[in-house]
């Protein structure tokens, strides 16, 4: 087996395990059993910081974290400065964007970003972003002109960037914003003026030591940065301050070189946003019915970000106030869900797989069976005419592997779920990994690899926990 279907059998069982969670399924994804999510839309100032600033991550559905590092690094992930080819000491980067062109002539997006090299361990850099909305007339009550006025931000950073390893490197940036959409211009009888916050970059990048795929030199790399931790803004005096966008960004990229001129790279970034959700409140009263105040300090708001979710909020027979059971969860989830296939919408993707665990009752001994969720009844009939099981019966679905198929479903994209039987999910399912692999050859018309080293895994966490009292507890 050659380390290509090393790595990829590898990267594969990791999957397989970590997703292995009981969770019940059905042969056909149906919409109307993604249930009634009210819509939650979460909003930030400045949120230009997002923008993708570069043509060439923006062109790969906003990739960046951890693609090979240029000047535009500094946006994406600071702490790549450092990794850019030794021989360029100094280097520097220019953009222009037009902004929603189809709908707008006069949106813009400018990016100017440079570096230089200290030391083999360090280095500095500095980018100036400036953003332009157009033209905008102001008019009173009456629908009387009071002024035009071109709003404007910008956000002005520095950065600095270490090697921690031959492999592994850090990076600080430290940002000035301003927001001026008024023009100082008195909106509902408040005087009003531009925004200023101050934020931070936090970022990690490891790049592997080369190694082969096909007899062709690459290299994986790891990225994360958590962007623009800082203050609130607000654009009057008395307004409530509102959270600029603190961004968690996580990515891989794996690259091999074709020849001395070509390489190939694929990247996957996700992100999540680190600010409140906005609770659901009592349109009576205006006390909050479910979630979390969102009026609480930054650092509040990040880690609060992960588990602010209102849920679905429903009314019973007597008019009282209600969340929907699980739903919390599931808003966090379905949020997750529209982000995954946003990535895939970005690439074009036409099909997706997932993974999962089934949770059965019967008695399968060595021989656990893969059960197989399609998007669409021509897709199950073509499963089933190459003899691969479909999901016994039709339920709700539940959990990320499955409820992904649906939002697949709803955005054009078609899709297989892949589910491995077990018994027992509190402990490593390797059987029901190597059966899920095998299945997936037959759909992909694949070889992906010896799983030979599953099944002497299976045999030694079977003679591991033999009995009952053996088995690790929830």
């Amino acid at each position: 087996m050659n380390l290509y279907k090393a790595i990829l059998v590898k990267l594969s069982l990791i999957l397989l395990i970590l997703l292995f969670q009981s969770n019940l399924s059905f042969a056909q994804i149906s919409t109307q059993q993604l249930g009634g999510s009210q819509i939650n839309t979460i909003t930030t100032a400045v949120p230009f910081l997002l923008i993708s600033p570069d043509s060439r991550s923006g062109a790969m559905g906003d990739a960046g974290v951890a693609i090979s590092p240029d000047a535009n690094a500094i946006h994406w992930n600071p702490a790549k400065l450092v990794f850019i080819d030794p021989i360029k000491d100094v280097g520097f980067s220019m953009s222009y964007s037009p902004w929603l062109r189809a709908l707008v002539n006069d949106i813009n997006l400018a990016y100017l970003a440079g570096y230089k090299r200290l030391d083999r361990f360090s280095t500095i850099g500095a980018s100036l972003r400036y953003f332009s909305l157009g033209n905008i007339t102001f008019t009173d009550q009456f629908g009387t002109t009071i002024r035009d006025f071109k709003p404007n931000e910008f956000a002005f950073d520095v950065v600095y960037s270490r090697k921690l390893s031959d492999n592994l490197s850090a990076g600080l940036a430290a940002r000035y914003i301003y927001s001026n959409l008024t023009g100082g211009t008195s909106v509902g009888g408040a005087d009003t003026k531009p925004g200023q916050s101050a934020a931070a970059d936090l970022s990690i990048y490891y790049i592997s030591n080369p190694f082969d795929i096909a007899d062709k030199k690459s290299t994986i790399a790891f990225g994360t940065n958590i962007s623009n931790i800082g203050a609130k803004m607000a654009y009057t005096e008395n307004a409530e301050r509102d959270f600029i966008p603190t961004n968690l960004r996580l990515g891989s990229t794996i690259t091999t070189e074709l020849d001395e001129f070509n390489q190939f790279s694929f990247s996957f970034d996700v992100n999540k946003l680190l600010v409140p959700t906005n609770p659901y409140y009592d349109p009576n009263d205006g006390s909050i019915v479910s979630g979390k105040d969102p009026n609480v300090g930054v650092a509040s708001g990040i880690f609060g970000s992960f588990s602010d979710a209102p849920g679905n909020v429903l009314l019973d027979n007597n008019n009282n106030y209600y969340v929907e059971n699980g739903s919390k969860f599931n808003e966090e989830l379905n949020e997750l869900c529209q982000d995954v296939i946003n990535v895939a919408k970005r690439y074009d993707a036409k099909f997706i797989y997932t993974v999962g665990g089934y949770h059965t009752s019967r008695s399968f001994g060595k021989s656990p069976t893969t059960y197989v969720t399609t998007t669409s009844q021509d897709i199950l009939k073509l499963v089933r005419k190459l003899g691969i099981e479909t999901t016994p019966t039709e339920s709700v679905i539940t959990g990320f592997n499955g409820l992904i198929l649906g939002y697949a479903k709803l955005n054009g994209i078609n899709g297989i779920g892949l589910y491995g039987e077990l018994l027992e999910p509190r402990i490593p399912q390797y059987r029901a990994a190597r059966t899920i692999i095998e299945t997936l050859e037959k759909l992909t018309y694949q070889k992906l690899g010896d799983t030979k080293e599953l099944s002497v895994k299976a045999e030694a966490v079977e003679s591991r926990f033999s009995s009952e009292d053996d088995i690790p507890k929830r």
